[in-house]
């Protein structure tokens, strides 16, 4: 015998509702930017960087390996479980070691392409960068008013720029501890080193290009708002780069105006000592290093000065008390931006 059973389906909301939850797949993190091999010196500083994404799948974490220990974790190395592993004080021992990254979240990891380190030996000039210079005033002329461009031939010299204003100096031993520097001033209305209008080009803000330079300040107390460094523009915008530094109020640190100002500042050294500050600009980006540590802290914005020329150690348009009152040395211009390893061995090579 066979029954006909009916059945029933109800469509209304008090017997409930059909919900299908269409929830998106699980997506593993995904590697967008492997770390690159590096060179440096003895006794210097490297970093690796990784780069990762996911899709809405929790936090990424990070974990560096080497091969120096059977791939096993880097525990002893700053960063070990961030985005940048950073490699101090290297020996050469560390030469061809290996590092990779394993990026991982919610849905599973991915593990990055390796990396190689190569150290060589030697610390000091051996390690120094000195590639894609535009110029390199090493300041160790000694006399007259000239100073020698050791990367190409622009020219530079030492000038009041206004009587009886001090002209700037030289003065030894330099940054190295041997050779010449410049003393712009013994009282804030010195001179500069000039290198006229012409140099400005290399500087412009559509420009990509990087400055190193030393300096050691000598006189604090009456040193008012000043440059290190000042390329001015004339034409679209008043366009300008200016390295900054009040060391009576406490701040150093760069400017650009570039349609809108760019600036970045740190506390100001407050010794006589030797201390190396590196600019470095690509259109809409500005980074900068004191003493191989970048500067982060928010600018202090800083007028144009109107006249299309480059000045050391003093502002583009002569101003009594306007001018940096100490030592420059070893002034750098290069056509790319510098990276940190870059910076670094430039550090380390004084």
């Amino acid at each position: 015998m066979k029954y006909l059973i009916p059945i029933l389906l109800f469509c209304s909301s008090a017997f409930g509702q059909l919900v299908i939850n269409n929830q998106s797949p699980c997506v593993a993190a995904s590697i967008t930017g492997n770390p690159a091999s590096v060179t440096n010196i003895t006794n210097s500083t490297v970093s690796f960087t990784v780069t990762a994404s996911a899709s809405s799948t929790g936090p990424l974490s990070y974990q560096w390996q080497t091969n120096s220990v059977g791939g096993s974790d880097v525990a002893g190395y700053s960063g070990f479980t961030s985005s940048t592993l950073w490699v101090s004080n290297l020996t050469a021992v560390q030469s061809n070691w290996a590092f990779r990254c394993i990026v991982t979240n919610s849905c599973g990891n991915v593990t990055s392409t390796v990396a190689m380190l190569t150290v060589t030996n030697g610390t000091g000039g051996g390690g120094d960068y000195t590639d894609n210079l535009i110029a390199w005033y090493k300041l160790d002329d000694g006399t007259g008013v000239n100073c020698s461009d050791s990367a190409d031939s622009h020219a530079a010299n030492l000038t009041n720029r206004t009587a009886p204003y001090e002209l700037p100096a030289w003065s030894a031993p330099g940054v190295t501890g041997s050779g010449w520097c410049v003393w712009c001033s013994t009282n804030n209305d010195g001179g500069c080193i000039d290198l006229g209008t012409s140099f400005s080009s290399y500087l412009s803000v559509t420009s990509t290009f990087s400055v190193s330079l030393w300096f050691a300040i000598t006189n604090s107390g009456n040193m008012i708002t000043t440059s290190l460094l000042m390329t001015s523009f004339t034409g679209a915008n008043d366009d300008f780069i200016n390295i900054g530094i009040n060391p009576s109020v406490g701040w150093i640190g760069p400017t650009c105006y570039a349609s809108g100002y760019y600036s970045l500042s740190t506390a100001c050294p407050s010794d006589t000592s030797w201390h190396n500050i590196v600019v470095t600009w690509t259109p809409s980006t500005l980074k900068s290093y004191l003493d191989n540590v970048a500067i982060v802290g928010a600018g202090k914005n800083y007028l144009d000065e109107g006249q299309a020329r480059t000045v050391i150690g003093s502002v583009t348009t002569r101003v009594q008390g306007a001018n940096f009152s100490g030592f420059i040395d070893d002034v750098r211009f290069y056509s790319v931006v510098l990276t940190t390893n870059q910076v670094n061995s430039i550090y380390l090579a004084k």
